[in-house]
């Protein structure tokens, strides 16, 4: 018994960001290397979007009815090999598709591209891919080894910045680890999505956040303003993640060392962050922005609601009626483009394990953690914000007029801000006095339980990868 409790308490000593290194380097090199080129969602345009700011070209623009711009012409006709394969659970990987992209070399010949729904993105949004496109093309190496490059790079900067975020954090950081060693995270975490950076900078803004908040440090001087790039740069990409920027609201927070609350400070610094955010958006997505076409409208769908206003919450009920399970499903992991999911019993297991990372955070002991648990509740809104401003973008630009459930939303839409909901959840064990020795254990246990899912979730990957896109 003695020696059950000794490895328990080493599991709860082991540093949270080595342990997920250990995990995600592994998972995430299977999935680079392993997955076919562009299957995960909008793969393809995500990168397109890479090479046109790797060559300079930082705003796209509209042409026949869609918007982007010259790509490579064997970029393109790479990523239309691989086209047929996407949400075509029949279609496998074959040696013909290998062997026809393999001499792919990049040409200079250039042909106008639609990526409508990438070209709108910053430059910085996509700074390490057109990076790694750089030095491909330095490097003479043909278009496909490009892009696997392209999401190595994408691997590391994204583990980089999660193993910083885990290192800083505290009551959150087994919530965050299991967060990010979730299938999902994981598969984007590989690939060239823009949510490389973006998912693992708001975990860096949450973590710093609990940190000044847990050690009572004064928020001020130059960290105001990273504060205000960092979600800045989140918005500017995905402007739901703005909601971040309500942080600085929470009383918890000293943002001076007289300890007084300050609310017009808060307030400079929350406007200059929106105003960044909108100026970027301003910038990169004007001259690329194109409208939704029928029978989708954004003018019709507002008319709508404005005619209509009591339907938000008919909406609302009825997408979660609908969707609810999906976004569970989606949110944990279904691999390629949403049609490779995991195993029924590995859904049940994350959610329990979701569960339990929660609880073992609120029984964390942290006596530099004075806020109430009624404070604490406070930072569920930015999450349910940044929530709901994710089905309204959704419901205006990509569901049909007047529909009751809002189309397009996944559940990885939800990742990069669920993270607050580890600092809303109530403390459970007092700060002062002697600390129960049952209460140690289960923290212990409850951890362990979270260091073991991602046994789970590397044997999942594996066998959903190789089932999806070779196994007929």
């Amino acid at each position: 018994m003695q020696s059950i409790k000794t490895l328990f308490a080493a599991f709860e000593r082991l540093p949270l960001w080595k342990v997920y290194v250990f995990f995600a380097m592994p998972i995430g090199l299977f999935l680079v290397f392993a997955t076919p080129p562009f299957q995960t969602p909008d793969a393809a345009n995500h990168f397109y979007r890479a090479i046109q700011i790797s060559e300079g070209q930082w705003r796209a623009y509209r042409f026949d009815g869609t918007s982007g711009g010259q790509i490579d012409a064997n970029a393109v006709k790479f990523a239309v090999t691989y086209e047929p394969m996407e949400a075509r659970a029949d279609i496998k990987a074959s040696r013909a598709m290998a062997d026809a992209i393999a001499p792919l070399q990049w040409n200079g010949e250039l042909v106008n591209t639609g990526f409508p729904n990438t070209a709108i993105y910053p430059v910085f949004a996509y700074l390490p891919q057109a990076l790694a496109v750089v030095a491909g093309r330095a490097l003479h190496m043909t278009v496909v080894n490009t892009y696997k490059l392209t999401c190595l790079v994408g691997l590391l900067v994204s583990m980089l910045i999660t193993a910083t975020s885990l290192g800083v954090a505290r009551r959150s950081a087994r919530f965050i680890l299991f967060v990010a060693l979730l299938p999902t995270t994981l598969m984007i975490s590989a690939s060239v999505s823009q949510e490389v950076v973006m998912i693992p900078l708001c975990f860096l803004v949450i973590a710093h956040f609990e940190r000044f908040v847990a050690l009572q440090q004064a928020f001020q001087g130059r960290w105001r303003w990273i504060f205000g790039a960092a979600v800045a740069v989140c918005a500017s990409a995905r402007p739901p993640y703005g909601a971040l920027v309500l942080l600085l609201f929470y009383p918890g927070m000293c943002v001076s060392t007289d300890g007084t609350y300050r609310f017009w400070t808060r307030f400079v610094v929350a406007v200059a962050t929106g105003a960044a955010s909108l100026i970027a958006m301003k910038v990169f997505q004007s001259p690329a922005w194109t409208p939704a076409a029928p029978p989708r409208s954004v003018p019709g769908q507002l008319d709508f609601l404005v005619h209509h206003p009591a339907a938000v919450f008919k909406i609302a009920f009825d997408t979660m009626h609908a969707n609810a399970s999906f976004y569970r499903d989606s949110f944990i992991g279904v691999l390629g483009w949403l049609d490779a999911p995991l195993a029924g019993t590995f859904y049940s297991t994350a959610s329990v394990a979701g569960v339990v990372a929660l609880i073992a955070g609120s029984l964390d002991r942290d006596p530099l953690d004075r806020g109430s648990n009624t404070m604490r509740l406070m930072l569920i809104v930015p999450m349910f914000v940044g929530f709901a401003l994710t089905f309204a973008a959704l419901y205006l630009t990509w569901t049909p007029v007047g529909q009751m459930v809002v189309e397009g939303v996944q559940g990885r839409y939800l990742t990069a801000l669920v993270p607050l909901l580890a600092l809303a959840m109530p403390k459970l064990v007092a700060t002062k006095g002697r600390e129960w020795k049952g209460m140690v254990i289960t923290r212990q246990l409850l951890t362990v339980i979270v260091l073991a899912l991602p046994f789970f979730t590397f044997e999942q990957i594996v066998t959903t990868i190789i089932n999806r896109f070779y196994l007929q």
